[in-house]
């Protein structure tokens, strides 16, 4: 979708999307860098933030997750 429109109005959750499956298939690391880049775009997707907060407490980043 993103090489598609760039601009996509929804690019906090596609971001967020990634970010899920990232940390599901185990690959925390990962996950956390999509995290960071749903909160830059979406700062106030609720959903996301909450999936966040979970990937980040996964990672060990728990002062990331308290925010």
């Amino acid at each position: 979708m993103l090489r598609l429109n760039p601009a996509f109005p929804a690019r906090g959750a596609l971001y967020c999307d990634q970010m899920m499956c990232k940390a599901l298939a185990g690959n925390v690391e990962e996950a956390t860098v999509f995290a960071r880049r749903s909160i830059d775009i979406a700062p106030g997707y609720l959903r996301g933030l909450q999936r966040c907060a979970s990937v980040f407490a996964l990672a060990g980043l728990m002062e990331d997750a308290r925010e």
